[in-house]
């Protein structure tokens, strides 16, 4: 096993990572210039695996996952800088199935669910006001809107309806 080092020209150390025949195999960790851990995970012959952990310059958790063969596996949780969660992201055999999103005093903004047909992607969103209720329910076929698309005002009472094929509104 060669481990092998770096440094910022202050001295600092920037990253330490492990190869074995010529592969990245084991430990990679990486340094913010200022001494803060920016990163830290592992590689099995050159593809991640398992738990990676990233940090902000100031300490705080950017995000955190796993990865299973080289894919991202399970939960990924992602923060701002501030250290409020503010995406969630879920995969299951290598494909996202659900992302969910806050806005920055952890209300619940958007949720999407994911399914895959014949290799496309099929999307299923709503999106909330900061009150908790629903702003907007619109599905998507590979980012094009297709199906129901919903809009409330923000006391509940819907504004809007209609349906779209192939990214045009059906009259």
């Amino acid at each position: 096993m060669l481990k092998f080092k770096s440094w910022y020209a202050s001295g600092q150390q920037k990253s330490e990572e492990e190869f074995k025949n010529e592969s990245r195999h084991g430990i990679y960790d990486t340094w913010h210039e200022n001494g803060q851990k920016s990163m830290e995970g592992d590689y099995v012959e050159d593809n991640p695996e398992g738990l990676t952990l990233s940090w902000f310059e100031n300490g705080k958790k950017g995000y955190e996952g796993s990865y299973k063969n080289g894919e991202m596996d399970g939960l990924w949780q992602h923060w701002s800088d501030d250290g409020q969660l503010n995406q969630e992201v879920y995969y299951v055999n290598k494909v996202k199935q659900k992302k969910i999103i806050w806005q920055g005093d952890s209300t619940k903004y958007k949720e999407v669910i994911y399914k895959y047909i014949n290799n496309k992607e099929h999307a299923s969103s709503t999106s909330y006001y900061e009150n908790g209720n629903i702003q907007r329910q619109e599905n998507t076929i590979d980012d094009i809107q297709n199906g129901m698309h919903i809009d409330w005002h923000e006391n509940g009472q819907k504004s809007i309806e209609g349906k779209y094929v192939n990214g045009d509104l059906e009259v």
